[in-house]
Order: C-alpha cells, then structure tokens, then sequence
C-alpha cells in the first residue's frame, strides 16, 4: 500500500490508540523496531491475563504456553503493517490484544475438542437468546442463572454433578436445550458455570471428542467445511438424508441447524455438497416454494407440524427416530472406512 501522507497520518493517529503512536511516528527502521518491542512488552501482561482464566480447563500449561507464542507472532505480524489505511486502525490496543488471545484459545479448543466446542455454543446461544436466563461474570467464569432469582445472586455451586440415572426427562433430551437447562438449574437452585453445565451435558446427552455420540457431533462444523474429509463426511450424510422416509427428511432438514442455532442447510450449500434445488426436492417442493420459506429456517416444531400436517409429538418422534437411522448408518460407515 502507498504509505499515508502527512495529512492521512494525523488522521490515522486519531484513530488509533495512543499507545501506538510512536509505531506509527517512526522515522526509520531503528526507531520502528524499538517501538515495536515496547508495544510487544505491552502486550504480553493483557494476553497473560486472558490465558489466566483458562488455567483450570482443559488446556494444559504447555497448550497455553504455545497460544502465547501464537498470539505474540500474529501480534507482531498485525503491527509491522502500521501504519495503514483507516479502516484498520486499532482505536483500543488492550481490548485488541484481548480479544486476539481469546480467538487463539477459542481455535485451539475448536481443534482440539470440537464437539465439546459445540456443546459449548450451543448453550451459550441458548442462554443468551432464551429470556428464562441471565448470565454474568462470577471470579472470572461465565455463570448462569434463572432470571427469577434475580441478578444479584454470585453463590453459583461448586463442581455440580449430575449422572444420567439421576437425570430427568428434560435433562437427557438434547431437542430443547432451554427446558434442560432449567431443569438442571432448579436441581441445584443455584447458579452454575458455563464450564460446569458443559461438563454436565457432555455426560447427560453423550458427548464427547472420541465417539460419534448424535447427529449434533456427526454434522455440522462450518470451522472445517475446507477440510477434505469433512467434505466427504457431509457427502455421505446427505445420502442418508436423503434416503429417509419423507416425514424423517422433512423434520431433520426443516430444523437443521449449526453450533450457532443457525440455517445449517445454507452450509450443505455452500459447500457443494448438495444444491437448493435438490434440497427443496427432497423436501417434495418446489424451489419457488422453499424459497419462500428460506427465511423461516430453522423452524420449530409447531411450524413443522403445520407444513406437515401433523402434530407436534409427531415431529418430535419423526425427527428422533430419523436422527437415530442417520447414527447407526454413519456409525456403520465409520467402521467400513476405518476397517473396525
């Protein structure tokens, strides 16, 4: 890029944080390298302190230890193009640095625990979309709460254990998050760590990174849709979707959604893996018709028992009993590949 002139220079000082002026003052590169290793020592107390409220989970010293490392070379990366145009300018450099520390940790846990990563999301997107919760900061850990308890209660149990046997009906079943999260919550009447309900619901709905435990853990990573062997594994889903009984392939497809509670069909799209108009086929429709109610997807059940004719139960027991075709068929294709 051509470098700013004397005019756009004072304009890009303005919008960046003081605490990179001398960076983007530099003269030559003796003062730009001294600048630069200040911002860099800077740096290093606002990274350790995000890396510190990950000491207790499941990244060990030296995975953190590496996450430092990563974050200080795309640090350095970022700062050795300063100064350039506006648009990049970095108006607060702490909250910069802590929110490159946390996109590091977040891509490791993504790579290294990806169902549990899911997990994750999804209660996170239900906590923060469903009005029943409230979440906030208790000593550093994302805390959940009923919002009836009021937003002032920091007692939030330590280490809650819930076993499948001890479990109700709402708790074991993974179609309504919200109800299972109440559930366990009113178990305890206390509030409970984001990392807690994780853990609770690893247990309780059968996930973990070592198996293909639902249909949540064998579809749908938009973080790997690159990746070779994702493509494939969405190739082989899709023919088994396709494959279901009408009712079954309607209730999976018109509810299929991502980590985020997001159109998960969009991404069998996107990434070539089947197209709109073979979709609304599936669905018996016309594309006209399923683009009329692109917007609406995901749907819920009461929507999907309306289109179907049906009731709401049915749904229910249409889309279980297609999620449990759709496991025991991928898990039999696993074996074939990897000749277990």
């Amino acid at each position: 890029m051509q470098p700013l002139d004397n005019r756009d220079r004072e304009e890009f000082r303005g919008a960046n944080d003081p605490a990179l002026r001398a960076l983007i003052d530099a003269r030559d590169d003796t003062e730009r390298h001294r600048a630069l290793e200040l911002v860099l020592r800077d740096a290093r107390p606002v990274v350790s302190a995000v890396l510190a409220t990950h000491r207790n989970s499941v990244l060990g010293q030296e995975d953190l230890e590496d996450i430092e490392a990563t974050v200080m070379l795309r640090l350095f990366r970022r700062l050795a193009r300063l100064p350039v145009a506006q648009g990049e300018a970095i108006s607060s450099f702490p909250d910069f640095v802590a929110r490159l520390t946390s996109n590091a940790v977040y891509d490791t846990l993504r790579q290294r625990f990806p169902r549990r990563t899911r997990l994750k999301n999804r209660l996170r997107h239900t906590l923060g979309r469903d009005g029943r919760f409230v979440t906030w900061l208790v000593n550093g850990r994302t805390t959940a709460s009923l919002r009836i308890w009021g937003t002032e209660r920091i007692d939030a149990i330590e280490a809650p254990v819930v076993t499948r046997d001890q479990a109700d009906a709402r708790m074991l079943d993974p179609e309504y998050p919200g109800d299972a999260l109440e559930a366990v919550l009113r178990r305890f009447g206390k509030p409970i760590a984001l990392d807690d309900l994780i853990r609770i619901f690893g247990v309780l709905w059968d996930i973990s990174d070592d198996q293909f435990s639902s249909i949540e853990e064998l579809v749908i990573d938009s973080t790997q849709l690159l990746e070779v062997e994702a493509r494939e594994h969405l190739a082989l889903l899709w023919q088994e979707i396709r494959d279901l009984p009408s009712g079954q392939r309607s209730a999976i497809l018109l509810n299929l959604r991502d980590a985020e509670g997001l159109n998960a069909v969009m991404l069998l799209i996107l990434t070539g893996t089947t197209t709109f108009t073979e979709v609304a086929g599936s669905l018996q429709m016309t594309t006209e018709q399923f683009a009329a109610i692109w917007g609406d997807l995901p749907m819920d059940d009461l929507s999907i028992a309306a289109r179907l004719g049906v009731t709401r139960q049915q749904v229910i027991n249409l889309r279980k009993s297609g999620r449990e075709r759709l496991r025991r068929r991928m898990r039999r294709r696993h074996q074939w590949t990897s000749g277990s």
